[in-house]
Formats: structure tokens, C-alpha cells, sequence
């Protein structure tokens, strides 16, 4: 049986290194029929001549500038895949047939828009802050477990999926945009499924991230998902308890107050500007996707002391 062509992307800045090592695990995938793609952001560090030279058979689109996650656009609107996977430049797929298991999902339930993976920390055991939260009562290991929102850093969607529902907004630079796909996909009634056995690793990459930058785009990003799907009433709710919420966490964790507070102005400053993408979802889709992040914490709650990556 001809199986469907699966494109891989992986997204690039200045991170020579670390996207060399993630090709290898790409390349060493064993599905029979796939493309491979990186979109280079721009880089300085000598990326795009270092990957041409060590994978001559991965295709290369040098964007000559950073376009943050509208990069991964630039290259989902060439690729030719039935299914595409996005994968961060400083991640490892852990298994040689993991195309192979996601494409049996995707053709197993043709409701399935999205295939979330299973994310390990730096130490490759334990599980990212960023593993997907997933209901586990409602699912198994065969059918994935509905989740809330894929992680960015490893994920397969449809791509007739992404045909109808749009791809990032590219407003958001950077963080929240998983969220933001994942509302799209939910509320036009496809499934986002967490697959534990299909894994990658987010290893610690030794370019350190600007906690200033991640506060503001945070808590900037944050708040225009919430103006743009959100339904009024709990729009208000919600933008409300996320101020609070994150000016305390924002003390807490000793970040820089100063860019939270840009980061609540600039999204205030530029709203009349983004604010003609503003699309409700349905209340009944806000109202799930906020089940399924309580159902992974009452989840957690109850999981033994050092749980490590095994669901």
C-alpha cells in the first residue's frame, strides 16, 4: 500500500550545533517516504552552509532574516506532505519509527488534526513542564489521550487541517502560539492527541534564553489569545485572573517586573491594530480546552512523588 508523504520541519537560528544534532535523528527515521525541510531564520552562526554540507539531501530555506515562528509558515507553505511534523532545532526524536506510529494514528481517525508527543526534560527521563496536558480517562495508548495543546518543540498535524483552519499567527513572534493553533483545531472540530510512546527529548541548549524577552512576549502573547478567542464575558474573567496570576508568578520567580509590564501595555497599545483577527471560539471549546488542563492537574496531583516519562 502507497503510504502518504510525511514532511518534517525544523525551525533554525544560530543554533548550528544543536539543528545538526537533531538532523541526525531525523534523517534516521525509517518511514520510506519523507521530505525534510529546514527554514534557517536568518542565521549568523554559519548554519545554512553547515547543514548543506553534512545533509546535501535536506532541503534548506534561508529566510535571511528572523521571523520568529512564522518561519515554520514560510516552510509549511511549500512542503508537499499528507502530513507534516514540526520539531525544534534543540530536540531529539527518540524513536527510529516514530513517522511510522503517527502516520498509523493519522489514518486510524481521520478526526485527528494534531499528534502531540511525549516531551522529556533536559535529563531525557523525566517529563518537560511543556508535555502536553492530556485527559487520561478519556483515552488509551492506541487512541492518545485528548490533550489541551500540542508542544511546539515535537508535533504532527494534517495538513489538510492546517488548509482550513490557517497556520501561526505571525503577530506572536514567539510563545502562545501552540495555544493559539490548538484553539483553531479544536473549535473546528478536530481532535489534538497526546501519544506518549512517540517521544522526543528537549535537550538544554546552551543558548541561554532572555528572561526579559520571555516575560514580555509571554505575558503580551497571552493576553491577545485571550482577546481573540475568547468569548466577551469570559474574556474579561479571564484577562482579569491572568493579570493577577502572572504579576504574582512574575515576583515570585524574580523576572523582570519592568517586562511584564510591557508585555501588558504593548498588547493593550497594539490591540486596535490586531485586533481584526479577533474570531470567538465556540464557549463550549474555551470550556474543554480549560477541562482538559484541569484534568491533567488533578492528574498530577494524584501521581506518585518522581514520576518519570513513562506515561
Amino acid at each position: 500500500m502507497s503510504r502518504p508523504l510525511f514532511s518534517i520541519i525544523t525551525l533554525n537560528w544560530n543554533r548550528k550545533e544543536d539543528v545538526l544534532r537533531t538532523l541526525k535523528t531525523i534523517t534516521a527515521q525509517t518511514y520510506p517516504k519523507k521530505e525534510i525541510l529546514v527554514v534557517d531564520n536568518g542565521s549568523r552562526d554559519g548554519s545554512v552552509a553547515a547543514i548543506r554540507e553534512a545533509f546535501p539531501d535536506v532541503r534548506v530555506l534561508d529566510l535571511g532574516k528572523n521571523l520568529g515562528v512564522a518561519g515554520y509558515n514560510e516552510g509549511m507553505k511549500i512542503v508537499s506532505g499528507e502530513y507534516l511534523m514540526l520539531i525544534d532545532n534543540d530536540m531529539e526524536l527518540l524513536q527510529n519509527d516514530s513517522l511510522e506510529s503517527i502516520a498509523a494514528y493519522f489514518d486510524a481517525n481521520p478526526k485527528l488534526g494534531a499528534a502531540g508527543m511525549q516531551v522529556r526534560d533536559h535529563t531525557g527521563v523525566a517529563l518537560s513542564p511543556n508535555n502536553p496536558k492530556y485527559w487520561e480517562e478519556q483515552g488509551d495508548e492506541a487512541r492518545g489521550y485528548p490533550c489541551s495543546t500540542f508542544d511546539g518543540g515535537g508535533v504532527a498535524i494534517r495538513k489538510s487541517v492546517l488548509d482550513q483552519v490557517g497556520l501561526y499567527l505571525p503577530q506572536f513572534f514567539v510563545y502562545h502560539s501552540e495555544v493559539d493553533l490548538s484553539t483553531r483545531i479544536w473549535d473546528a472540530g478536530y481532535e489534538i492527541r497526546y501519544f506518549p510512546r512517540v517521544a522526543v527529548w528537549h535537550r538544554e541548549s546552551p543558548v541561554s534564553r532572555n528572561p526579559a524577552l520571555h516575560t514580555f512576549y509571554a505575558t503580551r502573547n497571552y493576553l491577545w489569545y485571550v482577546w481573540i478567542y475568547y468569548p466577551a464575558a469570559l474574556a474579561i474573567h479571564e484577562s482579569l485572573h491572568f493579570l493577577q496570576r502572572s504579576f504574582l508568578q512574575t515576583l515570585r520567580a524574580r523576572r523582570p517586573i519592568a517586562s511584564w509590564a510591557k508585555g501588558v501595555l504593548t498588547a493593550a497599545w497594539r490591540w486596535p491594530r490586531l485586533g481584526v483577527t479577533r474570531k470567538p471560539a465556540r464557549k463550549a471549546t474555551i470550556q474543554w480546552m480549560q477541562q482538559l488542563r484541569e484534568k491533567d492537574r488533578q492528574r498530577k496531583e494524584k501521581a506518585p512523588i518522581g514520576t518519570s516519562a513513562a506515561k
